[in-house]
C-alpha cells in the first residue's frame, strides 16, 4: 500500500463517525483498517497487550455511551509505518482530554498489523489547540 493510502486508513479509522458514530459503520471500519491478528504493543517494550480486533471494538463500544470529538493533529509515514498524533475530548457533560499518538505498522495486505498507542490525561490548565497543525 501507498504511504498515503496509509495515512488515510488511520485517518478513516480515527474519524469521529466511527469513533462515535453508528456502531456498525465503526466495527465495518475496524476489520477494513486492521488485521483480525492485530496485536496492541506496549509503547517501551514492546509487550504485546491485545490481540485481536475486539479490543478495539469494545473500546469503540465504550466511546459510543460517553460522546466526544477527536482531532488528528499530524501524520508521519515511511514506509509500512505511519504515526499519528491526536487530541481526544470524551465525555458530554463533564469532558475528559487526552493527548495521543499511534503508531501503526502495515503489512503488503493493506491492514494494521501491530498497533501502539501511547496515550496521556491533558492538564486541564494546558492552552489547547485545534485542529491541524504543530503546536
Amino acid at each position: 500500500m501507498e504511504i498515503e493510502e496509509n495515512k488515510a486508513a488511520i485517518r478513516r479509522f480515527l474519524s469521529q463517525e466511527v469513533l462515535f458514530g453508528e456502531e456498525e459503520e465503526s466495527l465495518a471500519v475496524v476489520d477494513e483498517v486492521f488485521a483480525p491478528e492485530v496485536v496492541w504493543l506496549a509503547p517501551g517494550n514492546g509487550e504485546v497487550i491485545y490481540s485481536g480486533t475486539g479490543e478495539i471494538k469494545a473500546e469503540l463500544r465504550r466511546y459510543r455511551g460517553v460522546g466526544g470529538e477527536i482531532a488528528i493533529l499530524e501524520q508521519i509515514a515511511e514506509g509500512e509505518s505511519v504515526a499519528t498524533r491526536y487530541r481526544l475530548e470524551v465525555g458530554r457533560e463533564q469532558r475528559r482530554a487526552f493527548a495521543g499518538v499511534t503508531l501503526s505498522h502495515f503489512a503488503d495486505d493493506g491492514k494494521i498489523h501491530e498497533y501502539r498507542v501511547v496515550v496521556m490525561d491533558e492538564p486541564d490548565d494546558l492552552i489547547r489547540i485545534r485542529g491541524n497543525g504543530h503546536n
